[in-house]
């Protein structure tokens, strides 16, 4: 009994455990946290403030944070301290009042929280490596979770008020550190078995293949910017209700589930490199469609191309760092990657409030340029690998 609890088999329910309760929370945060705000009395310009400035230290202060998981014996034991200590610093939030203290209070806690993905990932990608786990229909869980914790949260809420947020919120942030209670243990190797697809040299962090597929990933993932911060706007605006914008994002994360759900056979036929080249045309084609004024059936059909825009640029991401980086610095990869793909988007979220302000619904196409721009990386991309796999 005791071996099946921590041998590998367990790896994955474990993992998937892990990623439910941290999706769960964001499906509530992300959603209903602005509406504690305004149950506090802050103005619209505060409330932006208080969701702004935790992006910009996360870009910074993250990714040092996140290293730092590569220099200690077990990942698990640092994700553990970190998840706490968001817990212990949301808890400030019951006793803070008016805007500075609050916005001090969540910087404290983005400071850690937004540590616990990308440690997860690289415990993920241990598993992967160790064991051949799918990642994919592993962290699946956490898309489900979102969705089931966003209509869950949504109902109470709107059975009570937007006051209930933050004790909902922080039972989930409990359920959060639990869960990292569960996780397998992470110790970080020195380096993992050698095949035809890995980098074991100490400075992989540096191949420019590498380099460019984080950067096509962040530019898949930076195109999103304009549909969250305006796509529900804009639906509304266009006479979709609530429950059709709802059903909307529903069906977006669906299909990133159902990739998820077939990323082992996906992966087996496309490969990393392929899953980004997706990513990158889906990205073009999703948001040059998006501006034409189509009815609620249209741009559902149209969300479903979320899971070539987000799912499959994420799994060509992760399983590019899996094959090409060692376990000893699978860390610092997450953190090289939360960095760019953090700063990118917080520059497209800054832009697309100026460009939607100019031209509407419009400027969804400027999103369409971050896939061209990411289709030409991935053609360079090409070029040096069949370079670094030419005999000398």
């Amino acid at each position: 009994m005791i071996a099946r609890l921590i041998g590998p088999t367990s790896f994955a329910p474990r993992m998937a455990l892990f990623y439910t309760a941290v999706f769960g929370a964001v499906g509530i945060y992300i959603p209903f946290f602005p509406l504690w705000l305004e149950s506090r009395a802050l103005t619209a310009a505060e409330i932006g403030l208080v969701l702004a400035v935790p992006m910009a230290v996360r870009a910074v202060v993250t990714p040092l944070m996140v290293s730092f998981g590569d220099r200690v014996s077990d990942r698990r034991s640092i994700t553990m301290l970190y998840a706490s200590l968001a817990f212990v610093f949301l808890g400030f939030l019951f006793a803070a009042n008016g805007f500075w203290q609050i916005v001090c209070v969540v910087v404290c806690v983005a400071i850690f929280w937004d540590t616990l993905v990308p440690l997860g990932d690289a415990i993920a990608l241990s598993g992967v490596r160790k064991f051949g786990m799918d990642y994919g229909k592993v962290r699946l869980w956490g898309s489900v979770s979102f969705v089931g914790a966003n209509i869950a949260a949504g109902a109470l809420i709107s059975a009570l008020s937007g006051s209930v947020v933050l004790p909902v919120l922080f039972v989930a942030y409990g359920l959060v550190a639990l869960s990292t209670v569960m996780l397998p243990k992470g110790e970080v190797a020195g380096n993992h078995p050698p095949d035809s697809q890995t980098v074991t040299s100490p400075h992989a962090l540096r191949h420019p293949v590498l380099l460019l597929s984080l950067a096509i990933g962040a530019l898949c993932q930076s195109s999103h910017a304009m549909l969250y911060a305006f796509g529900s706007l804009y639906w509304q605006k266009s006479g979709f209700s609530g429950l059709e914008i709802g059903v909307l994002w529903a069906v977006g994360v669906l299909a990133e589930v159902a990739l998820f759900a077939l990323s082992k056979p996906v992966l087996k036929r496309l490969g990393p490199s392929g899953l980004l080249a997706v990513g990158a045309v889906s990205v073009i084609l999703r948001w040059l469609l998006f501006p034409i004024h189509w009815s609620f059936s249209g741009y559902l059909v149209l969300q479903i191309l979320h899971g070539a825009t987000f799912g499959a640029a994420h799994l060509g991401v992760m399983h590019s760092i899996s094959r090409r980086v060692p376990d000893a610095q699978t860390g610092r990869a997450q953190a090289t990657y939360f960095f760019i793909s953090g700063v990118m988007m917080a520059f497209m979220t800054i832009m697309s409030g100026q460009l939607f302000v100019r031209f509407g619904v419009d400027s969804f196409t400027v999103m369409a340029l971050l896939g061209v721009v990411a289709f030409g990386l991935w053609g360079l991309m090409q070029r040096l690998g069949k370079r670094s796999a030419s005999p000398p």
